[in-house]
């Protein structure tokens, strides 16, 4: 493993789906599978995963799932990948239908780097104002930081214990350099935790 100091926490990115508007979303219809354990590259899916509309029109580069920790990508998005040589992935096949018809050059996305576990415990509690007027305050932690700030030196990975996808600078360099669309990248420092421990 290796170790990476407090300082390369601003060159680190929380990847994820940027809810653009009139972006496709989808849902799966396969039966019974462990999302969590193909997302962190753990279990392979034996067919195509199969997937059909939620909601949306536009298919983007990231095809954002009602399981959440599933990540489905484009052809483009693969190709930035493929190109620069990047670690700690590998894609799985899916099949997509919306409007009746097949939506193609879209791939799973697994994560295969790993790092140490987040230590929450470093991250600030800060309180925020409601969601919407007349709703309740709330708490969040405010970045993710890597117990004894080790990982295996992969450009993409996953903290053990999560399903948060972090890249390196220059994977979301890359990303942006080639307009991706629907891509949401989180500097690690600025991340904010919304869930209950």
């Amino acid at each position: 493993m290796d170790v990476f100091p407090d300082s390369a926490y601003g060159e680190l990115f929380v990847l994820g789906e940027a809810f653009e508007p009139r972006a496709l979303r989808v849902t799966t219809v396969t039966a019974s599978l462990d999302a969590h354990a193909i997302t962190r590259g753990e279990a392979a899916p034996e067919a195509p995963l199969a997937f059909v509309r939620s909601e949306g029109a536009l298919p983007l580069d990231i095809l954002g799932t009602t399981w959440a920790v599933l990540l489905l990508v484009s052809d483009d998005f693969l190709r930035v990948l493929t190109a620069n040589a990047f670690t700690g992935w590998r894609s799985y096949p899916v099949h997509v239908r919306a409007f009746e018809k097949e939506v193609l050059g879209y791939h799973g996305l697994a994560i295969t780097g790993r790092s140490a576990t987040p230590d929450w415990s470093r991250s600030p509690v800060v309180d925020r104002l409601p969601f919407v007027p007349g709703g309740k305050p709330y708490k969040t932690h405010v970045g993710i930081f890597i117990t004894g700030n080790l990982w295996d030196g992969s450009d993409l990975f996953l903290p053990e214990g999560t399903s948060l996808v972090i890249v390196r600078e220059r994977v979301a360099d890359a990303l942006r350099g080639a307009g991706i669309s629907n891509v949401l990248l989180r500097r690690l420092d600025e991340f904010q935790r919304e869930w209950a421990e």
